[in-house]
């Protein structure tokens, strides 16, 4: 039986990747077998990966983000964000 961790051990000795290109192959794929429901028209089928760093930073970019501010009369001051609906206050 096909033991996709047991294989992968076989690769790992310990050495250094420092100043090594790693390469990685990705192979994706799909099997679409119609069905009477398919019939006039075949639903959209897709496949694809998404490669995107897991970890990889300690903390997350938006914690240094300025203060939230407002522009009134253009003036900037810098005042605790708002968090009442977006609506326009009625005319009075």
């Amino acid at each position: 039986m096909y033991n996709p961790r047991g294989y992968l051990e076989k690769f790992i000795d310990n050495e250094s990747i420092v100043d090594d290109d790693i390469v990685n192959w990705i192979t994706v794929g799909f099997l679409h077998i119609p069905t009477s429901e398919d019939i006039p028209m075949t639903v959209r089928v897709e496949t694809g990966f998404m490669l995107r760093p897991f970890n990889f930073f300690d903390r997350t970019a938006s914690f240094d983000m300025p203060q939230h501010t407002d522009t009134i009369d253009g003036v900037l001051k810098e005042s605790e964000p708002n968090y009442e609906q977006c609506a326009e206050p009625p005319q009075k």
